[in-house]
């Protein structure tokens, strides 16, 4: 995934696919490239979510209930190791491995589907504090949707697992508009997932 933050930041988040397995790691490599001079680098967060959809049971006005999870997340502040300051200039590109552990499935987490009764999916929400050169912080954001499969289908080809869309899309992770904030972000306030996917891009490497 990728989004550029007023012509000032970019972001990118680079994965080999957009399947991930239950009880493993996800990994991804986060770049950020700063467009131009003066900025810093705060912390740097990631969170992956799960929303579930019953599709056949309804309120009064017709909406399915759902329910909305964090799976895992993490908070990773940057700091100078040279200067001890607690942010990081952006004088040039930078980028990270993020990892974030995935649960078992059914005890931590559900595999992602889209049945006729229930939907589940799957997001991973990238956020940056960057600080301007006027010192206001402004909260940058990216997300997209990844799939949790069993571990033998990311090794074979089995054919009643959940609807797969496309092997084209497994060098695409995050791909949407990418939004600065007067507040922190609202993981609980993001808009509806959908199955849609588009590319995306954030440098910035956690271990």
């Amino acid at each position: 995934m990728q989004a550029d933050w007023l012509g000032a930041v970019e972001l990118q988040v680079l994965r080999d696919t957009v399947s991930v397995a239950d009880n493993s790691k996800m990994r991804a490599l986060v770049v950020i490239r700063p467009l131009q001079k003066g900025l810093q680098l705060t912390d740097v967060g990631l969170r992956l979510s799960e929303t579930v959809c019953h599709k056949t049971a309804t309120d009064r006005f017709g909406d399915p209930h759902s329910h909305h999870k964090v799976i895992s997340e993490r908070l990773k502040a940057i700091g100078d190791s040279i200067t001890g300051l607690s942010s990081l200039p952006l004088s040039q590109e930078h980028s990270m491995t993020l990892s974030l552990p995935i649960p078992k499935a059914f005890s931590g987490v559900q595999y992602t589907m889209d049945t006729p009764r229930i939907s589940i999916v799957h997001e991973l929400v990238l956020t940056a504090t960057v600080i301007g050169r006027d010192q206001t912080p402004h909260y940058l954001r990216i997300s997209s949707h990844v799939r949790i499969v069993p571990k033998l289908a990311l090794e074979d080809n089995f054919t009643e697992l959940p609807p797969y869309y496309s092997a084209s899309f497994d060098r695409l992770l995050l791909g949407s508009s990418e939004e600065q904030l007067d507040q922190p972000p609202s993981f609980s306030s993001l808009p509806p997932p959908s199955y849609g996917f588009a590319a995306s891009t954030c440098n910035i490497s956690l271990a």
